[in-house]
């Protein structure tokens, strides 16, 4: 699933994905699908390199200018505060950031107003051990996300869904 979502200065942007199973996961037919404005087809598309992700690691794809290191970078990585992005492995969807088909406008903002989607960074909460599988729901960032000061890029590269 997704744990951090970077939405920062300029082109300071990423998406990381946990392999939360517990097992290796095979991310070969695994891809990333940015859905721009409210669009209901994908105007990006990232496919993972064939290769394995040990239990508990991460994969991180940034902007090809943003200024910190990810695992690797795509136009994927090319999103706003008001775009959704979909994590499918074997065409079967694993995760939703944001609704597909839906333009909030400049961003999703919690139903409290404490977390917004534009110019911050996002990680998912403790506790959460798999996605939101349906991307046609509402979506309310402060359901599953803490949110972070934007360019806050000192958590890319890891994931813990344990609570401390």
């Amino acid at each position: 699933f997704f744990s951090e979502y970077i939405e920062g200065s300029s082109n300071n942007k990423a998406i990381e994905v946990f392999n939360g199973t517990g097992a290796p996961l095979d991310l070969s037919g695994c891809t990333v699908k940015l859905f721009t404005n409210g669009a209901t087809t994908p105007g990006s598309t990232f496919n993972f390199p064939q290769q394995t992700l040990a239990a508990n690691a991460v994969f991180s794809i940034c902007h090809s200018a943003a200024t910190f290191t990810c695992d690797t970078a795509h136009g994927v990585a090319n999103f706003n505060g008001d775009d959704a992005l979909e994590l499918s492995c074997g065409g079967q969807v694993l995760d939703v950031f944001g609704q597909v088909g839906f333009d909030p406008g400049t961003e999703w903002v919690s139903t409290d107003g404490t977390v917004s989607t534009l110019n911050k960074t996002l990680r998912r909460k403790c506790g959460i051990a798999h996605g939101d599988t349906n991307g046609a729901d509402a979506f309310d960032p402060g359901v599953e996300w803490d949110v972070f000061p934007q360019d806050a890029f000192d958590g890319i590269g890891s994931h813990s869904f344990a609570c401390p």
